[in-house]
């Protein structure tokens, strides 16, 4: 198993600067805003948008300071895990096909013409990410990454004292290299506490589910 810079990332997530992996500073970087994946940079990836670079350049600042600083050890092996459910996006295939908005053509906008005015808007039905998601296909899901099933949302374990989304720590779990380590960081003058994680070259961090 190794990780997977697709599974860090959400496609629809509201902010357009974080919906696909970005190049910043030599890196490659995936985040969902809750879980956070940095590797040596590759693909062809768009640089990261000049709204998102000082959030971006603080947690790798934070991270190279946590990687020098901070004792890591190994997951601990006896991880337990809640019961899971069947993945809502697949309905349980392990299968999902993502095709192109047929409403918007894939630009996630739609454009209104009146005897007045002409107006753009976002379209509905993808939630302006230009695509949408089918059941079954060829393509292995990305919520539940082909197992058919995932952990109940907000469902959470305690590890290192931090209180995380199992869904979140199901992305590094089963890496047999990977090391951990809780600490903090500043968010906004607020204490916020993660995991953070690295394997060979990669690394990132996990957020604390929130109460």
């Amino acid at each position: 198993m190794t990780l997977n810079i697709e599974n860090f990332y959400n496609k629809n997530d509201p902010r357009d600067y974080i919906r696909q992996p970005f190049q910043l500073d030599g890196k490659t970087i995936a985040t969902s805003g809750k879980a956070l994946l940095i590797l040596p940079q590759h693909g062809d990836y768009p640089d990261c948008h000049d709204k998102f670079k000082s959030t971006a350049r603080s947690v790798l600042e934070r991270i190279n300071y946590v990687n020098t600083h901070e004792q890591f050890s190994p997951l601990p092996a006896d991880v337990k895990h809640p019961d899971k459910t069947e993945c809502n996006t697949c309905g349980g295939l392990g299968k999902a096909t993502t095709d192109q908005c047929p409403e918007c053509d894939g630009d996630g906008e739609i454009e209104l013409t009146t005897e007045y005015n002409q107006y753009s808007c976002e379209c509905k039905t993808c939630n302006g990410a230009g695509d949408i998601t089918i059941k079954g296909g060829l393509d292995c899901c990305k919520n539940c990454n082909g197992s058919g099933s995932v952990y109940p949302n907000r469902n959470q374990i305690k590890l290192l004292g931090i209180d995380l989304d199992a869904n979140l720590l199901a992305l590094i779990i089963g890496e047999p290299d990977i090391e951990v380590c809780a600490t903090f960081v500043k968010e906004s003058g607020e204490r916020a506490n993660a995991l953070y994680f690295r394997i060979k070259d990669a690394a990132g961090l996990i957020m604390e589910l929130r109460k």
